[in-house]
């Protein structure tokens, strides 16, 4: 399943691939040369790993409102952010997708068609 990651503007940051089971989320970018989804959001996720990943990314850890509680830009491989207090999702990236997001934003998800 897709959505669209959007801003208060109302500007859409990304379509985002949902992962919700266990083995997408197990695997998400690792093993990876590039991205197979421009974003990746997990859902019921508090912390990460780069671990087996091949190229930096951006992390928005975000709450149950889908309030911005932590943005980390340009995360390198071989790395791990322990669990973050109030986080229910994660979104990931590519490095600099998510440039213009600042913690404590709102954003808002929408349903998007499946194709990308």
């Amino acid at each position: 399943m897709f959505v669209d990651i959007v801003m208060p503007s109302g500007d859409i940051i990304s379509k985002v691939f949902v992962a919700s089971s266990f083995t997408k989320k197990l695997f998400g970018y690792m093993l990876r040369n590039k991205p197979q989804h421009n974003a990746i959001l997990f859902e019921k996720c508090n912390s990460i790993h780069t671990f087996l990943m091949r190229f930096p990314i951006d992390v928005i850890f975000l709450d149950k409102n889908f309030r911005v509680i932590k943005y980390i830009s340009k995360m390198e491989k071989g790395k791990a952010i322990w669990p973050v207090k109030n986080a229910v999702y994660v979104l990931e990236s590519e490095a600099d997708r998510f440039e213009k997001v600042e913690e404590g934003q709102v954003l808002h998800k929408k349903n998007a068609d499946s194709s990308q």
